[in-house]
């Protein structure tokens, strides 16, 4: 059997480069943490199931691992920057469970992310439009100047960045 064939153990220790990627194997979807150095570290969408605990499947349980290997600031890991590309189920399955058990210093995400896909909206990815919307109403609030958990860049520009909810957005906060 060859690495790549080889079953991962549960068991295995898992750990994140000073600078590098970290691709989670969670069966289809997408869940990368990406390290910069000096403990800023990113996740590009998440995919966290809980039939990742069953030792038999190979998929991994990430929320559980990012929890052990992230930075400690004021006693909880803390994650730089979350990253939603789309809110498919297989790109945000556990984003509510990650907010409660991690400091997320910033949220990033294109503004179509809500246009497009308000329809049908999994729990998860309701999770994560609330929390955007709380940082954009704060964002505007305070012109920008928000800290650590209350930050929010738009990626991207869309006709969303002219509603109502956008107005007041600093400039600075998307590119």
């Amino acid at each position: 059997m060859s690495p790549q064939q080889m079953p991962l153990q549960k068991s295995m220790t898992i750990e994140l480069p000073a600078q590098g990627f970290l691709f989670w194997p969670v069966g289809s979807g997408d869940s990368t943490t990406i390290s910069v150095g000096n403990g800023v570290i990113i996740q590009i969408d998440i995919r966290h199931l809980t039939a990742a605990d069953d030792n038999d499947d190979p998929r991994m349980a990430v929320i559980d691992r990012l929890e052990k290997i992230l930075p400690k600031v004021n006693g909880k890991p803390y994650l730089s920057v979350f990253i939603l590309t789309h809110p498919d189920e297989d790109h945000c399955r556990g984003f509510a469970d990650l907010l409660k058990r991690v400091q997320i210093g910033e949220l990033w995400h294109t503004p179509r992310v809500f246009r497009e896909y308000h329809k049908d909206f999994c729990p998860d990815a309701q999770a994560f439009r609330k929390e955007a919307k709380r940082r954009v109403a704060k964002t505007i609030r305070y012109q920008g100047n928000v800290g650590a958990g209350d930050r929010v860049r738009i990626i991207g520009y869309d006709e969303l960045l002219q509603e109502d909810d956008y107005n007041g957005f600093p400039t600075n906060q998307w590119c």
